[in-house]
């Protein structure tokens, strides 16, 4: 009887935390798509397609790590919305 009046009072602390843990995860999924959004809106002629990271590395002569980044984190994005 004593654990589970342990549990008890630690449950609310940890289902908290969880659902605290959960909103962080959902509001940084949030501004990605909005990050996305925005770059996307910047460059509308690049297409879609998963190959074509060769052709995007380089930006007016440089790399782009930022966009590299966000791309890659979209594609993560969109795997993640078809399971």
């Amino acid at each position: 009887a004593e654990h589970g009046v342990c549990r008890r009072t630690h449950s609310p602390s940890r289902l908290d935390a969880f659902v605290k843990s959960l909103e962080e995860e959902r509001n940084y999924y949030r501004q990605e798509a909005e990050r996305y959004k925005r770059v996307r809106g910047l460059s509308p002629s690049c297409s879609p397609d998963r190959g074509r990271s060769p052709k995007s590395k380089k930006i007016n002569g440089h790399v782009s790590e930022e966009l590299l980044r966000i791309v890659k984190e979209r594609d993560e994005l969109k795997v993640a919305l078809l399971e």
